[in-house]
C-alpha cells in the first residue's frame, strides 16, 4: 500500500513539474538587455604593441567624442601659431 502511494506521488510530481515548466515565460521582459561589446585593437602613440579594448557602442561613441575634442583643440592651437594657452 505505501509503495503504491509513493509511486502515485512521484508520478504526480513529475507531471506537475513538466506542466509548470511549460507555463513559465521564456525570458523576463523586465530584465535589462545586456549590450553587446565591440572589441577593437588600440595602439597607443610610441608603441607598436596594441591593446584590445572591448566597449559597448555607447562607450565607443563617448570615447570617440573625447578624442575628437582633443584633436580639435590641437588643430585650433596650431591655427593660432602654436601658442600654448592654459
Amino acid at each position: 500500500m505505501s509503495f503504491r502511494l509513493f509511486a502515485t506521488v512521484a508520478v504526480t510530481c513529475l507531471f506537475s513539474h513538466a506542466a509548470i515548466a511549460q507555463d513559465a515565460p521564456a525570458a523576463d521582459p523586465a530584465a535589462p538587455v545586456k549590450e553587446k561589446k565591440i572589441c577593437r585593437l588600440v595602439v597607443p602613440t610610441g608603441t607598436i604593441m596594441g591593446k584590445r579594448m572591448c566597449l559597448t557602442k555607447a562607450e565607443w561613441a563617448k570615447l570617440n567624442g573625447q578624442y575628437e575634442k582633443q584633436n580639435q583643440a590641437f588643430r585650433d592651437n596650431q591655427n593660432r601659431g602654436g601658442q600654448l594657452t592654459q
